[in-house]
């Protein structure tokens, strides 16, 4: 019995130390990663769309010039490629290959992924909880993601965002745009077109002109709205809330505790917010 467990306790021993290096020779990996660099320029003509496919990481988006999509990116993952590119009948697809797992050998860095897009085509982003920047675009875009914090100015067309417990900061855009989640929280500024957003725990923030063409429509059940028009607005507003407050700061509304409704200015545009539970603020920002 005793020799049992002596041969017992060392077959611990053994395994416990080959685990112990593994993770060591894990860790070791990090510690001399391979700096990998992307250049490459795609002439887009004839073809529709793209498609990125990133967990983690940095990815900006800029205007490029003429049909040639110019692709950059940098890691400092030692592991295989760190991008894979497939040129396909009508669309591109960029795959990001790091995963940030405990076991993975792709430990540096995330990688840093720079697009510079010809307006008019249709982009397509999967995430896991990459931070995403785009500035100035023109064409279709739909973003679907877990977390990580999504930045988008001057854009116009349409768009389809989701994320699940990520911020999104939309901006200076226009267009047809539905802006969708569960917990994380929504800045919408100057926006102009038809704005839908809906949310279950986070909150929504707008700011900007109502005016006529513009039908405005936010959502949440537990989580605040929060509105600021801007002088000049032209719309009918109503606004709704089952249990949350709703506060209305603005003359010539009709308002309880529960509602807001009633037109300001021409009334050429149109306002709808609803929660379940979360608070409702209206208020004319300077």
């Amino acid at each position: 019995m005793q020799h049992r467990t002596f041969f017992s306790m060392k077959k611990f021993n053994l395994i416990g130390s080959l685990v112990w290096c593994f993770l060591l020779a894990a860790c070791m990996t990090n510690a001399g990663p391979v700096n990998q660099v992307l250049d490459q320029t795609i002439d887009l003509t004839g073809k529709k769309g793209i498609v990125v496919q990133i967990n983690s990481g940095d990815v900006e988006i800029s205007p490029g010039a003429g049909t040639a999509l110019e692709i950059s990116a940098a890691t400092d993952a030692s592991e295989k490629p760190a991008f894979q590119i497939d040129q396909l009948a009508s669309e591109i697809h960029i795959t990001s290959n790091y995963n940030p797992g405990l076991f993975s050998l792709s430990r540096g860095a995330p990688p840093r992924l720079s697009l510079k897009i010809p307006f008019g085509q249709t982009l397509k982003i999967n995430s896991y909880d990459a931070t995403i920047n785009m500035d100035t675009y023109k064409g279709d875009l739909e973003i679907t993601a877990i977390s990580g914090k999504i930045t988008i100015k001057n854009f116009s067309g349409n768009a389809n965002l989701k994320s699940n417990r990520g911020d999104i900061s939309l901006s200076d855009s226009s267009g047809e745009m539905s802006i969708l989640g569960n917990y994380g929280t929504f800045t919408l500024e100057n926006l102009k077109g038809i704005i839908d957003s809906s949310t279950i725990m986070g909150a929504i923030i707008f700011k900007g002109r109502v005016d006529a063409q513009d039908v405005i429509h936010l959502e949440t059940d537990h989580a605040p709205v929060q509105i600021g028009l801007l002088p000049g607005s032209n719309l009918t507003v109503q606004i709704s809330s089952t249990s949350g407050n709703t506060i209305c700061m603005l003359p010539d509304l009709t308002s309880t505790t529960r509602i807001c409704k009633g037109i300001i200015g021409t009334g050429a545009g149109k306002l709808d917010v609803r929660t379940v539970s979360g608070d409702i603020t209206l208020q004319q920002n300077p």
